[in-house]
């Protein structure tokens, strides 16, 4: 699957990345306390889902220790790619790698998770989310993850 957006999108997004770009990139981010730590989830852990065939929505395989994390809040670090034209994103993909066009879909659903949460802003830096993962088992956008109720770690000092 693979989302293009016109050119002159392509250029205002690429503007509000430079605009809002972060200082705090540099500094290590951490995990809310809550009662006990979060569980990490890797991209490798991630990439290891498979579909049960090559039809589009067909049953997804995840390995059993992903299986485990469904509907538990989980830590990510990922990329954010936005599915609309605005300084601030409340839906969007995140990835592992930075996009070589930072507003195209590339890749299979395993190296994308969708992200719902309350607005953020956006950048093209790396960033650490919270959220509940829900693992998406035969959904007709062909993804295999969606993260919920997702907010921000701020970095650490």
């Amino acid at each position: 699957m693979k989302i293009m957006l016109t050119r002159r999108s392509c250029l205002l997004l690429a503007a509000l990345m430079v605009l809002t770009a972060s200082e705090t990139a540099h500094a290590q981010p951490r995990a809310p306390d809550r009662a006990g730590p979060l569980p990490v989830v890797s991209w490798e852990a991630l990439a290891q889902a498979q579909p049960a065939s090559r039809k589009l929505g067909a049953d997804v395989r995840f390995p059993p220790a992903l299986d485990q994390l469904d509907g538990r809040r989980v830590v990510l670090t990922g990329f954010m790619v936005p599915l609309e034209a605005k300084a601030e994103q409340t839906r969007f993909l995140l990835t592992a790698q930075p996009q070589d066009c930072e507003f195209c879909i590339e890749g299979g659903p395993s190296r994308y998770v969708e992200v719902r949460s309350a607005p953020l802003r956006f950048s093209g830096q790396a960033f650490t989310l919270v959220g509940r993962l829900t693992l998406l088992r035969n959904d007709p956008s062909g993804l295999f993850y969606r993260l919920v109720e997702a907010s921000q770690v701020k970095p650490g000092p």
